[in-house]
């Protein structure tokens, strides 16, 4: 043993023999100079031990994430059920345990740093990394948080009679999370030394081929605003935009998604909505039926006034159809057919009701035309030949 380790040995069983002779019941200042002793007798300095110790942190910080972020859940829903304001039980309800547990870990990382002396680089460039992870928690809380008040805000406006209100939800959810998510990473990139505000104007041409590149999503936003202040249509309703028909199902910050009948999606631009010709089908206060009869030129003008009286008739008895405006006249004389048009309004259903309401007219006018004797018409020629031509006579 060298002279150096002797005099530290002695040291320290000096600093034994003072720690046991002051005070018996000190165990723990006895654990420190022995656990200090064995670690130096191994030959680690003090720097050694600090890298020890961080490993030693890093192991139980992954070893305790997962049973302090259940822990976390499991208090979350003993607090759920305590309270009475729905915020709280929607703030509650999201799964918050993982982001939270991360704040606690990073926290306690931070201490640790405080405490321990590590080289001036590795510092710095730990401190960088624990400030990203602090930020992505924060504004992964934040997210969520604004989820639980677009939530309260739906059950707040659920009962309203204003569509608007209801309609401006969603789009104020999601401006939240947009705001969040930007403010967050503004600030993150403050606090890593960076100056924003320059860092913003000097980004003055890229800021400019942005806002050309942005335009078509700057005009969507101020569709979708135009949308909700206009109200043409609301979710639920039955629309139809050019080409497309269908039920919607969201007005988004970008686009509207219509479920068509093919039960497919589509998804128009708000730009594109916005200037369009809208047909709400939905705030129809009846529905139209319109058919057209073809019968055969053999029909008599007896049977077609009886079948229209008929078919009038029945309309007329028929609950579902409106009385004050029901047509069923002889419209035409078609190539092969004459026609008859039929076209009433019935009370506002169901397409599949619609369906089966007509399906049963239909088959109530072809027993009203078998009892008249009336025949139904389908494309026909007749070829008309008034005479033959004379043979040739042939002389000899």
């Amino acid at each position: 043993m060298t002279r150096g380790k002797k005099s530290k040995f002695r040291v320290q069983s000096r600093l034994l023999h003072q720690a046991a002779s002051r005070n018996h019941d000190s165990p723990t200042y006895i654990c420190q100079i022995i656990s200090m002793n064995f670690i130096q007798n191994l030959g680690l300095s003090d720097q050694n031990i600090n890298w020890i110790y961080l490993l030693g942190l890093l192991t139980i910080s992954f070893v305790v994430y997962f049973p302090l972020a259940k822990l976390i859940h499991q208090l979350q829903n003993i607090l759920r059920t305590k309270q009475t304001h729905f915020f709280s039980v929607a703030v509650l309800g999201q799964h918050i345990e993982k982001p939270l547990t991360g704040l606690i870990l990073t926290m306690i990382w931070q201490s640790f740093f405080v405490v321990l002396e590590f080289p001036v680089t590795f510092e710095k460039a730990a401190a960088i990394l624990l400030q990203i992870f602090q930020a992505f928690f924060m504004i992964r809380l934040s997210y969520l948080i604004c989820e639980a008040v677009g939530l309260w805000l739906e059950r707040s406006t659920a009962g309203s009679a204003d569509h608007l209100h209801q309609h401006l939800v969603p789009l104020v959810r999601k401006s939240l999370k947009v705001l969040v998510v930007l403010l967050g990473t503004l600030i993150l990139i403050q606090s890593l030394g960076f100056n924003v505000v320059s860092l913003l104007a000097g980004l003055g041409l890229g800021g400019l081929a942005l806002a050309l590149a942005a335009q078509d999503t700057a005009a969507n936003v101020f569709g979708s605003i135009m949308i909700l202040l206009d109200r043409p249509f609301k979710v639920g309703d039955l629309i139809r935009i050019g080409d497309t028909e269908g039920v919607v199902e969201e007005i988004g910050f970008r686009s509207t998604r219509i479920r068509t009948f093919y039960r497919s999606v589509v998804t128009l631009p708000n730009s594109f909505v916005a200037k369009e010709k809208i047909d709400n089908l939905s705030h129809r206060d009846s529905l139209r039926v319109r058919h057209t009869l073809g019968v055969t030129y053999s029909t008599s003008i007896e049977q077609i006034t009886q079948l229209t009286d008929d078919i009038k008739r029945d309309l007329t008895l028929n609950p579902l159809v409106l009385k004050d405006d029901i047509r069923v006249n002889f419209s035409q004389m078609g190539d092969f057919s004459l026609q008859i048009q039929i076209q009433f309004f019935v009370t506002l259903m169901l397409p599949m009701d619609l369906a089966d309401f007509e399906q049963d007219l239909l088959l109530q006018i072809m027993k009203l035309a078998k009892n008249r004797q009336v025949e139904f018409a389908f494309p026909t020629q007749t070829l008309m030949i008034e005479s033959l031509p004379k043979a040739a006579s042939i002389g000899v």
